[in-house]
């Protein structure tokens, strides 16, 4: 970890799965191995082939302030209708920290259109 410049070194792999996690707790992995992560989504998560990329300490820092050494990203990966690309991030084998992203057009407000604004319409 090099403060300096606010990066480190993970090793880093992108799984490039579909992977269906709806009506799954994913809260009750974390602080488990890896492979009982695995187990829980239902796939083996795979240390080899892992490449070292250096990210900000930020990206990789996890809510109890420890910094992920391994980071397993599912670009495919979906819980429900809204949520999409899960990372996984694990600090000596076990699972620190999980991120989800979402489609953000599903949390902003229904825009009229401007004619419809204009004349007041529904």
């Amino acid at each position: 970890m090099d403060k300096k410049d606010n990066q480190c070194s993970v090793r880093f792999k992108l799984h490039r799965d579909k992977l269906d996690l709806s009506g799954q707790d994913l809260i009750t992995v974390l602080d488990k191995s890896i492979n009982e992560v695995g187990n829980k989504i239902g796939m083996h998560i795979s240390t080899d082939t892992m490449n070292e990329v250096r990210v900000s300490i930020e990206r990789v820092t996890s809510m109890t302030g420890e910094v992920a050494d391994e980071v397993h990203d599912y670009p495919r990966a979906t819980q429900g209708t809204n949520f999409r690309r899960m990372s996984l991030h694990f600090k000596e084998g076990r699972l620190i920290s999980l991120e989800w992203g979402f489609r953000l057009q599903d949390y902003l407000p229904k825009r009229k259109s401007w004619i419809r604004r204009l004349f007041g319409k529904q």
